[in-house]
């Protein structure tokens, strides 16, 4: 991604921040994918693929620019929103927190994700188990102590897996 800063001190109004501040209205698969930040009351940071989404917000004007960044960051917003003055107060109060929070993992991934972690869990203390196993030709009772130990650990974790 290619970064550039956009100085809108020649908006209106000056750019809000919150305890979610990232604006990302396309998937970064799409070409025209940007993320932008408030850096400051007057800069914009953005990092896109390519320059010409950085230069269509140039290009606009810079208010327009400002409210629809504060409105997303706003809407965001779950706790906090930050400006230098109370100007725009109205303004965060009829657009605070209206977006839902964005889904990360689908239930089904969430459950996917875990049960490939307890397979692998799984296929790493078999191995463990196999390697005490394969290693306790000569009898001695530390080896016969560490296969135990393998042997229970193994079936404690696939009881708590259960």
């Amino acid at each position: 991604m290619q970064w550039s800063r956009i100085d809108l001190s020649k908006s209106s109004h000056q750019l809000l921040t919150s305890d979610r501040p990232i604006d990302m209205p396309l998937g970064l698969a799409d070409p025209k994918a940007y993320i932008s930040l408030p850096v400051s009351p007057h800069v914009l940071f953005v990092a896109a693929h390519n320059h010409d989404a950085a230069d269509a917000l140039r290009r606009a004007k810079p208010t327009e620019i400002v409210r629809k960044n504060n409105q997303r960051v706003i809407e965001q917003a779950r706790k906090f929103v930050w400006g230098s003055t109370d100007s725009q107060l109205t303004f965060v109060q009829k657009h605070f927190g209206k977006l839902p929070d964005r889904e990360i993992l689908t239930e089904q991934q969430r459950q996917e994700a875990i049960e490939a972690a307890r397979a692998r869990e799984k296929r790493r203390l078999e191995t463990t188990r196999l390697f005490f196993a394969d290693n306790l030709t000569s009898g001695t009772e530390a080896r016969r102590t560490c296969y135990h130990f393998a042997t229970e650990l193994l079936s404690t974790k696939q009881d708590n897996a259960a």
